[in-house]
């Protein structure tokens, strides 16, 4: 038998062991309260006791549609405790798209905010499966009235069934691809424990860690990359309601964080705001960092916050955390993304998977010395994980270069997809929504540099012969389609888009026309 450093370890036996030996430890801090590990355990277990009580058994779809406050971190405990498997949902989306995902993993149950019940019971009742929705209320805990809120003060806190194994489903996180529907990507039980341990080993968490969280839990970066490792370092989480660029230096000293996660985006926006005297006492030396910044940008940042170590990172969702990163007292190049973490291997390969010298630009592909490192496939799409696979290798769809000294440099995105302030965006969906405008026969989206936001994303539109296209019609139509993020901030209406010689929509020549009549 082989054995690797997961084991038969996972999150939740993780929160079990920190309740039993550092019970008085602050877990979570949201809205000025504090939450123990013990309190944070027993919680969770109560929760999976009434899950169980209501009918959820191992290997259930849960679907959680939940703004970050501590209901939602013990709803995805309790589903993943009892073996159960808790699907996320963005909070940003519309009935289509949150219907689409409760289909697509069939999932039988919703627990959400109040604010989404009518959108849940309407997605409920778009799909053929039953679905049983419960409700919570936010930052209320067993004091509040919701039923999921119930569950933590009616039920029992020691769970019956045993833990699940690390080889066993625990998460799917939708994620956007290129054929115009989000993917679910399956997060096994040891997956997580992996993605945890690479943040730990990039970032050095350490037990009196004060980190510094507001990124959806939704999302890998806030739902795993951030969260496993404070569950495994057993250090303390302060989850604000959301990111506030005027008060960002102010919040690192009032809740004396040590450690936090930043994209480009958001040091565009905090350097908008002026320096402020009281930000200059933080307790901060290095920063989770991801996506491109200019070394302008760079300097005023780490002058302003007294010399705060950006450590770049790399990963997407079907990494199931980092994979690369500069790690300390290693040589630092600026808009690199450092060398691959312990167990992980990396190449550059060209259209065909042959393997590219240094310096050349290619694809990015992965293999884990664990099987639990990268995600096992797509949930029900045993096409597309063969697709994402290349003898054994994860096909990232990045365009990278390797150096000399082996530091990845990412190049550009292969796949047709625009990110915005972090966000991948496929193409191909913002195009369905806009070819179901009665009288579209058309549609192709781009995206452009944002001085804020990285890339915002421009429609063009080609009316059926005959047909009159207003495009206020269009713009009104992905409103109530699409998420707000993923809507084109402007429309132009064409003859005809420009194609080659096979048919293809050259997005090239569009990306140019939209530079020349939208860029700032």
């Amino acid at each position: 038998m082989s054995f690797d450093s997961i084991g038969n370890r996972s999150l939740v036996r993780a929160i079990e062991f920190n309740r039993q030996w550092i019970p008085h430890r602050p877990f979570l801090e949201f809205r000025g309260r504090p939450l123990s590990y013990r309190d944070f355990g027993r919680m969770v277990a109560s929760a999976a006791n009434g899950l169980l009580r209501l009918g959820v058994r191992a290997g259930d779809r849960v679907l959680i549609q939940m703004v970050n406050c501590p209901e939602h971190l013990v709803a995805i405990f309790a589903i993943q405790r009892i073996g159960a498997i808790n699907v996320t949902c963005s909070t940003l989306f519309k009935l289509d798209e949150t219907a689409y995902q409760l289909r697509d993993s069939g999932s039988t149950m919703i627990i959400c905010g109040a604010e989404f019940l009518d959108l849940a019971r309407a997605a409920a009742d778009a799909v053929s499966q039953p679905v049983h929705i419960l409700v919570t209320d936010h930052g209320l805990l067993d004091a509040g009235e919701a039923p999921f809120n119930r569950l933590l003060c009616e039920e029992g806190d020691q769970v019956g069934v045993p833990f699940p194994a690390a080889d066993d489903v625990a998460m799917l996180i939708y994620t956007s691809g290129t054929t115009g529907r989000p993917k679910g990507v399956i997060y096994t039980h040891g997956n997580l424990v992996s993605g945890g341990q690479n943040s730990i080993i990039a970032l050095g968490y350490r037990p009196e860690e004060r980190l510094l969280h507001f990124f959806p839990l939704y999302h890998s970066n806030g739902g795993v990359i951030l969260l496993a490792p404070v569950i495994l370092s057993g250090c303390c989480m302060v989850m604000i309601d959301k990111f506030s660029a005027s008060r960002f230096g102010v919040q690192l000293v009032e809740h004396r964080i040590t450690l936090t996660a930043l994209n480009a985006t958001h040091i565009k926006m905090i350097l908008a705001h002026p320096a402020l005297d009281a930000e200059r006492a933080h307790g901060v030396a290095r920063v989770q960092f991801a996506l491109p910044l200019d070394d302008a940008r760079r300097e005023a940042f780490r002058d302003r916050f007294g010399g705060i170590r950006l450590v770049e990172v790399f990963g997407q969702t079907e990494t199931c955390g980092i994979v690369t990163a500069v790690p300390e007292g290693a040589l630092w190049k600026p808009g690199s993304a450092g060398l691959p973490l312990p167990g992980i291997e990396m190449k550059v390969t060209d259209d065909q998977g042959g393997a590219l010298d240094t310096g050349t630009p290619g694809e990015l592909c992965l293999r884990s010395l664990s099987r639990h490192g990268l995600t096992p496939g797509y949930y029900n799409s045993p096409d597309l994980t063969r697709d994402l696979y290349r003898d054994g290798w994860l096909r990232t769809g990045d365009v990278v270069i390797v150096d000399e000294d082996g530091y990845m440099v990412y190049f550009e995105r292969k796949k047709d997809l625009i990110k915005r302030s972090g966000i991948n965006i496929a193409a191909a969906e913002v195009e369905r929504a806009m070819l179901e405008v009665p009288g579209v026969a058309e549609a192709a989206v781009v995206g452009i540099p944002d001085e804020f936001r990285e890339e915002k994303i421009i429609g063009f539109v080609v009316a059926a012969p005959g047909a009159v296209v207003r495009l206020d019609d269009v713009e009104r139509h992905c409103r109530e389609a699409l998420a707000d993020y993923k809507v084109p901030e402007r429309f132009e209406l064409l003859d005809a888009l420009p194609e080659n010689f096979l048919g293809k929509v050259e997005k090239k020549v569009l990306r140019e026309r939209a530079v020349q009549r939208f860029g700032s």
